[in-house]
């Protein structure tokens, strides 16, 4: 009694962010490992567990490091603020975004390095895919949006009395159909190809930003490295580099390519059936939009929660396993066994609610479009019927309609994954804009 009990890799545990934990008021005391608190007259069990489940389970802790104390009642704080340090200056996902709130000023600076890297100085080659893949987005856009045209003229030749035609298909007629086929597959290969071509683009802008971060972090000092955790930091820059990526393909294969194709559409819709045709897609689209965003942006708060819950059993479950020892010296398997269990049900309920938004997400959108469809349809008919309109443009309303509610299927993910890209990118931007103390 009253000696200290002699630990190994002092110095690892306080770089691991580990820390010697002292049992709640209560315990029974045996054999094992002691340690003496300075200032006490006893001594108590300790056992080591990760810095996230000290907080929650009243626990005392002292963090320990390789450093001697002068007297053994001598009290030295410093060592005990080295793990708070850690946690304070860890790069996560929700350190440097405020809760996800970007500031003006810092969109602006994410999109000026978003472009440095997607637009390099001294890289043509990069620019010259970049504008072939801008022209081939065109070009598939404009294949795909025509397909609803060629098959409203095929339904117009097929719209004539059988005995004129005298049951044989025309020339007119079977080289529509090769059209068709051929508008829908060299739209297909055109976006294919499109995205071969920008590929180059992203791996190359993925490679500099993590070879510019990874260079600035081996050039700063002892200091800032003593101060994170390695772990933290390595998935800080994967995180970032994936979500200019994301960013990239987003912005480049997504949203660009759906814009352009409702800005068709609506010229088609106004050149053949009139204005108000136009108004039902704007309104149409403009509904879609706010609904999916908003939706969205309430069901992130359940995908937060489980999240979380997943975090949490699986920290539950790697706290005991690396401490088994110590909780089979208390017996407390089954107290961590409920502790595992209540992060399970945690995120049941979370991932039932993730469920459950999505599928409100999905019915929201589809009677969105259903109406909007709907509407454009006995409109439609009824130029149809006052002998304005043949057959053939219903078809082509219709096709022309439900071909923009394809790429808007992926709105609410895009835009759920894109929030969560930019936080992780202004992250490992903050990294790259550090400087060492001492240069």
């Amino acid at each position: 009694m009253g000696t200290i009990a002699i630990v190994r890799h002092f110095g690892a545990a306080a770089r691991m962010n580990q820390q010697i934990l002292f049992p709640p008021t209560g315990v029974s005391q045996g054999t094992g490992i002691r340690i003496r608190i300075p200032n006490k007259s006893s001594d108590l069990i300790y056992a080591r567990f990760k810095r996230d489940s000290v907080l929650k389970n009243n626990y005392t802790s002292k963090t320990m490091t390789d450093t001697p104390k002068k007297h053994p009642d001598e009290h030295d704080s410093k060592d005990e603020k080295v793990s708070e340090k850690k946690v304070e200056n860890l790069p996560t996902k929700h350190s440097n975004s405020k809760k996800g709130k970007k500031t003006w000023d810092s969109n602006i600076r994410l999109l000026k390095s978003i472009i440095k890297y997607a637009w390099p100085k001294d890289n043509p080659a990069i620019k010259y895919r970049i504008i072939a893949a801008a022209a081939l987005m065109v070009m598939g856009k404009g294949l795909n949006v025509y397909v609803p045209v060629i098959f409203k003229n095929i339904v117009d030749a097929l719209n004539v009395d059988p005995v004129a035609l005298g049951g044989v298909l025309t020339t007119t007629g079977l080289a529509m159909f090769v059209g068709y086929g051929a508008a829908r597959a060299g739209a297909a290969i055109l976006q294919e190809l499109r995205s071969a071509i920008f590929a180059k683009v992203q791996q190359d802008s993925i490679r500099h930003l993590a070879q510019n971060v990874y260079k600035q972090i081996l050039n700063m000092d002892i200091e800032f490295h003593l101060a994170r955790e390695t772990g933290g930091l390595t998935r800080a820059v994967d995180r970032g580099t994936k979500g200019i990526s994301f960013v990239l393909s987003s912005v480049v294969l997504h949203l660009l390519p759906t814009i352009l194709e409702i800005g068709i559409v609506s010229a088609i819709l106004g050149t053949h059936f009139g204005a108000k045709y136009v108004a039902v897609t704007l309104i149409t689209m403009t509904l879609y939009v706010a609904f999916t965003l908003s939706v969205t942006q309430w069901r992130t708060k359940f995908r937060r929660q489980m999240n979380l819950a997943d975090n949490k059993a699986a920290s539950v479950a790697l706290d005991s396993l690396l401490n088994v020892e110590t909780v089979k010296y208390f017996n407390a398997e089954k107290y961590q066994l409920a502790k595992y269990d209540r992060a399970l049900i945690d995120y049941k309920k979370a991932a039932m609610n993730t469920a459950n938004s999505l599928a409100f997400l999905n019915a929201g959108q589809n009677v969105i479009f259903s109406v909007s469809l709907a509407t454009m349809m006995f409109m439609a008919a009824q130029s149809v019927a006052s002998g304005a309109l043949g057959v053939g443009d219903i078809v082509m309303v219709n096709g022309l309609v439900f071909q923009l509610s394809l790429p808007l299927n992926f709105l609410g993910s895009v835009y759920r994954e894109m929030n969560q890209a930019i936080i992780d990118m202004d992250s490992l931007f903050d990294l790259e804009n550090i400087r060492p103390k001492i240069s």
